[in-house]
């Protein structure tokens, strides 16, 4: 099947509950013969309203990132996400919804990704587990995360110095449950019940600079510029 011939079939589909909210189907974007293969988890706001992966914030991050080792999605890697529409609210994708759309990437990749062969891909970085894939697989970073909170947010309450008070103080999570939060000294874990709930980095990072709240799991290099503005400040250490 061509590429265009696939993507026509995906912009239609209806394999699950969330073609009934998305704006736009998000299909993927980079060359077919790519070097690198990029799957996220699914899209956000952004990606909802123009039909294509990793545009917002994150994703205006991701291509720097790219450039300065020399990867471009129109020159030489692929980007896609495990689901193609957006879950409401961000929320974690279900994995009936997943089940759903992983055909769409298989078939994306040209094959099932459980045959993969070294001579279409180099490399496949995902961002997080793909389910039911029979594959070799290696950690190659960590992504260390941080608590943040704008600064008039932080003005307006307590000082916060020890985790169990943020039970008690308007969150910003994707779901409710409970959270292990490890520090260089103790791990603790608390119950989150988030008064925002977002499975997307960026809209909870733009939440918490509206001062709604404490966003929790933010990854350090996504909060990077705004700490150094003072826009967010990191709660609870580095």
């Amino acid at each position: 099947m061509d590429m265009d011939t696939l993507k026509a079939e995906c912009l239609a589909c209806t394999r699950c509950e969330l073609c009934a909210t998305r704006t736009n189907v998000v299909f993927g974007q980079g060359v077919p013969d790519a070097e690198v293969l990029f799957v996220g988890e699914g899209p956000g706001q952004s990606e909802d309203e123009q039909g294509l992966p990793f545009v917002g914030r994150s994703g205006q991050l991701l291509d720097k990132y790219l450039f300065a080792i020399d990867l471009d999605r129109s020159k030489n890697c692929y980007i896609a996400n495990i689901v193609k529409c957006r879950p409401p609210q961000n929320r974690d994708p279900l994995p009936a919804e997943s089940e759903a759309c992983m055909p769409w990437l298989e078939i994306n990749s040209y094959q099932n990704l459980d045959d993969i062969q070294p001579e279409n891909f180099d490399l496949i970085i995902c961002t997080q587990t793909l389910p039911n894939v029979r594959m070799i697989a290696y950690d190659i970073a960590s992504i260390s995360y941080g608590i943040f909170a704008s600064p008039d947010f932080l003005a307006q309450n307590k000082r916060i110095t020890v985790p169990a008070q943020l039970e008690k103080l308007p969150l910003i999570h994707s779901k409710s449950e409970k959270v292990l939060l490890q520090g260089p000294l103790q791990s603790i874990t608390i119950t989150v019940e988030p008064q925002i709930r977002i499975n997307s980095d960026e809209a909870m990072i733009s939440a918490a600079v509206e001062g709604l709240g404490i966003a929790l799991r933010i990854p350090l290099w996504a909060a990077e510029s705004l700490t150094k503005s003072g826009s967010l400040i990191q709660i609870l250490g580095e």
